[in-house]
This record gives C-alpha cells, structure tokens and sequence, in this order.
C-alpha cells in the first residue's frame, strides 16, 4: 500500500522522491469496492502535499532514517531502489540508492521531493526535510490524490516490485547441512 501511495503521490508533484511515514498509512484496501470510509481509515489525518528541494546527501540520510526505524513504523518511498544491510549499525544500512533509470543517487545533486506536511515539518524526526529549499506546501489533501488516482483507474493492485531489498535478508542453503534420512 505504501508503495503504491507514495507512487501516486510522486506522479502526482512531479517530483523526483517521494517519502511517507508508515504511520501516515493506518490500514490496507481490501479487495472489493473502495469507499470513502476506508479511504479515511487509510489515511485519518488531512495531510497535503508538500514539496521542496534536497540533495542527494539529505535524501540517502531520510531514506536510512525510515529503514528499520524503532520508534516508528518503516517509511515508504517511490523514485528509488534501496538496498540496504540490516546487520549494520543505524545510520550505516544504506549499501546502495538508484533511481529508476538505473543511475546511483548523486549525493550533490538535487532532487524534487514530495512527502506530507507533518514529516516536511520534521514529523517522525525527519529532520533533514526542515532543511529542504523550495518548500512549497500545496494545500492539496493526500487522501484526494489517491481517491482520484482510483477514479482514474477503477481498479488498484498494489504489488512489491523489490524498491526496497535487504541484502542481509537472504538464507542460504547448504544440502551437505541436512540429516540423513533414517
């Protein structure tokens, strides 16, 4: 779910990134009809689009602040692949950002980035985004956006498409480790 809003949500802002906070997203769409109430339960709070401007440098460090958080739920993001090490230290997961044409996120460069306005205030300690130049709130509910993305389209399927890949997350298996059959 939080991958398909916040892919809305960059379509949207015609931006490069966009970050939400997981607890921003308080429930699944089931299958079936999609009404406002569950649109609601989804997303209780009036949160609006919000957008400004960060490096490459501040966008890796808001993406390692919302991977394996422990006082909140997990961020969600859309514009990027993430890999990172769940056995290194917080502030040290990040082994690689690319963007979706495949490039590495240039920590110099700038990018558009589109999230809520609470975590753009600093909400869920999201502290680098109060740093982000052309901050433009735009007023626009989140919720809306997503309620006209499903107008739009009729049906939704939300999948993982592996945006986000814990290279530690991998078990190998030996066959030589197995019993032997009795």
């Amino acid at each position: 779910m939080g991958q398909w809003a916040t892919d809305v949500m960059r379509t949207a802002a015609k931006a490069d990134i966009a970050i939400q906070n997981g607890g921003g997203l308080r429930r699944d769409i089931p299958a079936g009809d999609i009404t406002m109430g569950i649109m609601y339960e989804l997303m209780p709070f009036d949160n609006t689009l919000y957008t400004f401007e960060l490096t490459g440098k501040q966008v890796k460090a808001a993406l390692e602040h919302g991977i394996m958080p422990e006082t909140f739920a997990p961020g969600q993001f859309s514009g990027v692949k993430v890999k990172y090490d769940s056995t290194k230290a917080k502030g040290e997961r990040i082994v690689e950002v690319k963007m979706l044409d495949g490039s590495l996120l240039d920590e110099n460069k700038i990018y558009k980035i589109v999230t809520n306005d609470f975590q753009a205030g600093g909400g869920d300690g999201y502290v680098m985004f109060k740093e982000g130049k052309k901050q433009v709130d735009t007023s626009i509910p989140i919720r809306d956006v997503l309620v006209k993305e499903i107008k739009a389209k009729g049906t939704i399927s939300p999948v993982d498409d592996g945006r986000m890949i814990d290279v530690k997350a991998k078990t190998s298996f030996n066959i030589q480790n197995l019993p032997k059959a009795a």
